[in-house]
């Protein structure tokens, strides 16, 4: 299952897929799982820690249990000459913005925003509109969410 460029071994995968569906597992726990000891699980957290493979231990918030009840996907395509990576900064530095992507196509960027409601969705992309260096955002409202990037497969 290693290859040349893998960081990771079958052991690295099957501990990985338990702290993905819940971090607060200890390392005894993942040794049970695994008929491992306790030691190497901890080794093996660390290691992948330190390589950058977990880049962090955190939890998932429900959206809409903190008043978050709007997703938006935005298209953005900056104007000719801009600084997309000025473009990026002053999104980066809002709270409703919380996902970006560089992208290929006709637009530059795509934003995932998370707002109370759709009012403030509108507000928002105004002023997403009007940002310096951003020539034309496309929006879309998402009705339902199927699949998160964490619950993707290891």
């Amino acid at each position: 299952m290693e290859s040349e460029d893998s960081m990771v071994d079958e052991l690295d995968i099957n501990i990985l897929k338990l702290l993905r569906d819940d971090a607060r597992l200890s390392f005894r726990n993942i040794g049970k799982e695994l008929n491992m000891s306790t030691g190497t699980i901890s080794q093996r957290v660390k290691r992948l820690v330190n390589d950058g493979v977990i880049r962090k231990f955190t939890c998932i918030i429900d959206p809409a249990k903190v008043g978050k009840h709007c997703t938006v996907l935005v298209m953005v395509r900056s104007r000719p000459g801009a600084k997309l990576e000025d473009i990026v900064k002053e999104i980066e530095a809002l709270d409703e913005a919380c996902c970006i992507h560089t992208i290929t196509g006709d637009f530059n960027l795509h934003v995932m925003l998370r707002l109370k409601n759709h009012s403030a969705a509108a507000e928002f992309l105004e002023n997403l509109r009007n940002m310096p260096g951003i020539q034309f955002i496309t929006s879309f409202i998402v009705l339902q969410s199927h699949k998160h990037f964490y619950d993707s497969s290891i």
